[in-house]
């Protein structure tokens, strides 16, 4: 299980696939998509569609999002 989920990183990160790396940290770390939310301002919708695929964060999104949330 644990070299899966070091497959399924690795693999997001090589496809820079923001949303499925998102996904993956999240359910590790036990948060809700609303506790997401909740950290980032944005949508729990727009979380759902960017782990789905459905949706792309753009990088001047990702990186006015990380300014504001320096860790």
């Amino acid at each position: 299980m644990v070299c899966e989920r070091g497959e399924q990183v690795h693999r997001a990160l090589s496809a820079w696939d923001f949303g499925e790396l998102l996904g993956l940290l999240r359910r590790r770390s036990g948060l809700s998509q609303t506790a997401v939310r909740s950290l980032t301002g944005l949508t729990q919708s727009f979380i759902s569609d960017l782990e789905r695929g459905r949706k792309h964060l753009a990088l001047p999104h990702a990186t006015s999002w990380s300014a504001a949330n320096p860790s």
